[in-house]
């Protein structure tokens, strides 16, 4: 990974990106919060959907009031297509307000899943190779930070990495030294630690 000296967001590798079918990259946080503005407004328009088909019951009664039976029958049917409006009106209503949820949701659950991916790949102790955000995603500044604290972190062990092997290049190349036992388990140590910092950059 390329530290980013000097700039906020990191430089976004050739090729990494793929579009995705469904902007879900969290299931569980993404249809928690659309299922719930979804609900709110199914809700929101049965209640509403449920006074007018009452209120249109009742002009229906009104109108019927010493009618013939044709108007009767036409009236009744009426009371049924609007019925099935008001119910299909709803569905949609619902349908819509979930794919809306989720496009918004999706702004705000990709950078907090780079985030988190990036946070635990350096708690198992590998670098992670950082990407910038969309331009409309949420928690922009958060995600620098995030970025930010990476790129830093890859910078000490890559300097700490070339000390290292500065220090084993000065050891190793003494001639006509025979280390003791101390002295070759300080250098099994330089080595393994030179292996440990170079392994953190293999993700």
């Amino acid at each position: 990974m390329a530290a980013s000296e000097g700039k906020g967001t990191p430089t976004v590798p050739q090729g990494r990106r793929r579009r995705r079918l469904l902007p879900v990259v969290d299931s569980r946080f993404q249809l928690k919060y659309a299922g719930l503005v979804a609900a709110v407004g199914v809700v929101s328009s049965s209640v509403c959907g449920l006074f007018l088909l009452e209120s249109h019951r009742e002009n229906t009664a009104l109108l019927s009031l010493g009618a013939s039976s044709v108007v009767i029958e036409e009236a009744q049917r009426s009371d049924q297509f609007f019925m099935m409006y008001l119910v299909i009106g709803i569905i949609f209503t619902g349908l819509l307000l979930m794919a809306v949820g989720i496009l918004i949701t999706h702004r705000m659950a990709g950078p907090l899943f780079l985030a988190r991916r990036y946070l635990s790949m350096l708690a198992q102790g590998t670098h992670p190779d950082v990407r910038s955000i969309r331009v409309r995603d949420e928690y922009r500044a958060f995600y620098q930070s995030v970025c930010r604290a990476c790129d830093a972190l890859a910078m000490r062990d890559r300097k700490n990495l070339r000390e290292v092997e500065e220090i084993l290049s000065m050891v190793q190349s003494l001639e006509g030294e025979v280390p003791d036992k101390e002295q070759q388990r300080a250098l099994e140590r330089l080595v393994s630690l030179r292996d440990q910092l170079k392994s953190s950059f293999e993700t």
